[in-house]
């Protein structure tokens, strides 16, 4: 299997958001890995539990998990 530098030809830098256990995986393969601390939102900032039209995220990732489980696409 190629290396991820082999495929786009270049020396790449990955930014990885979050999951250290994906970040591992690209560094394994001698690829530059800028990782950014993140962790989602806290449930007490209403604002970020809608979307700008009214949409309950909940609601709306319950919804995309659902589909998956029984082999739908999300679109």
């Amino acid at each position: 299997m190629a290396k991820i530098n082999e495929i786009f030809g270049k020396d790449l830098t990955v930014v990885n958001v979050g999951l250290a256990s994906m970040a591992q995986s690209v560094r394994d393969q001698s690829v530059k890995v800028i990782d950014i601390d993140w962790q989602p939102p806290r449930n007490d900032i209403p604002r970020l539990r809608t979307t700008d039209t009214g949409i309950s995220m909940e609601a709306a990732n319950q919804e995309v998990i659902n589909r998956i489980r029984r082999g739908q696409a999300v679109w």
